[in-house]
């Protein structure tokens, strides 16, 4: 063995040697430590000097020898012979990053799913997925592990806005398929039921999202619209009632359609227009 060869093997000799003694924890003054004889003559060893006679010599402060230190990001393990991987990573912590790579397989391929997916059901549990992964990836990003590109934070952040739209963009499709069944219902109970299905569907699909608000609005519409079919019906079998002459029965449609808008959850001013016609036909019908 050369002497230069010799000399390196003591100095890694006296670094295990360091590391189980705990020496990179040595206070701020001077510390001279004695060597077993094997390590004596040990050259520089980092910011450790070792003498010949066998001491080993620190004269950095304790703030010069904390930067010094390597550190594990994920455990916070350091010391001046901590040995960490191009992650950051101390060799416990090494084996973290399969999992890293596998949350990172899944994440990739469930955000190609959540554009691609042919189906509702599919996009949703997919971007549900992508949180998942993307919350647990999350930890590793404050820690300072590489994990993924736009990071995990992010991906949290534009996976929820996107969950929110999908159910939204669900919702409306739901409501429009109810308007179409509905206009193509033969009688005024046939339209009631279409939409009201389509009310109950409506918040089947939005049961997940936190903030409701903008469903609301969508139902409130679909019922608004049960509201005028409903008093549609009545005002049509009016009609058709003094069409055929059969006044008695005009009368009652009429009353039923005064009733219904007088009892209904919209305020009168909103519905003059219609008050004001029936009152008219009820007198033209010599209702007292």
């Amino acid at each position: 063995m050369t002497c230069r060869a010799r000399r390196r093997e003591q100095v890694i000799r006296a670094g295990a040697f360091l590391r189980d003694r705990r020496l990179a924890g040595a206070p701020r003054r001077t510390r001279r430590v004695r060597l077993p004889a094997p390590f004596a003559g040990a050259a520089q060893l980092g910011r450790w000097y070792a003498t010949g006679q066998g001491s080993l010599v620190c004269t950095l402060t304790e703030k010069q020898r904390r930067d010094d230190m390597a550190q594990c990001r994920w455990c916070d393990k350091r010391g001046f012979f901590l040995a960490v991987d191009s992650n950051g990573l101390c060799r416990d912590c090494q084996p973290l990053i399969i999992e890293v790579r596998s949350r990172v397989r899944v994440l990739e391929d469930s955000m190609r799913l959540v554009r691609e997916g042919k189906t509702f059901g599919t996009r949703l549990s997919r971007c549900d997925l992508v949180i998942e992964h993307a919350v647990h990836l999350a930890k590793f990003e404050r820690k300072g592990v590489p994990t993924v590109s736009p990071s995990p934070s992010v991906i949290v952040s534009r996976y929820r806005a996107l969950r929110t739209r999908l159910i939204l963009d669900e919702a409306n499709t739901v409501a429009d398929k109810a308007r179409e069944k509905a206009s193509v219902a033969s009688t005024p109970k046939a339209r009631e039921r279409a939409l009201a299905a389509g009310i109950l569907k409506v918040r089947e699909v939005a049961e997940t999202l936190d903030d409701t608000s903008g469903v609301k609005t969508l139902e409130q519409r679909l019922r608004h619209e049960i509201h005028r079919v409903t008093l549609d019906g009545f005002l049509e079998a009016a009609r058709k009632a003094e069409f055929k002459g059969n006044v008695r029965k005009a009368i009652d449609q009429y009353k039923e359609a005064l009733f219904f808008i007088r009892n209904d959850d919209i305020d009168d001013t909103q519905q003059e227009s219609e008050i004001s016609e029936i009152e008219s036909k009820l007198k033209e019908l010599g209702d007292t």
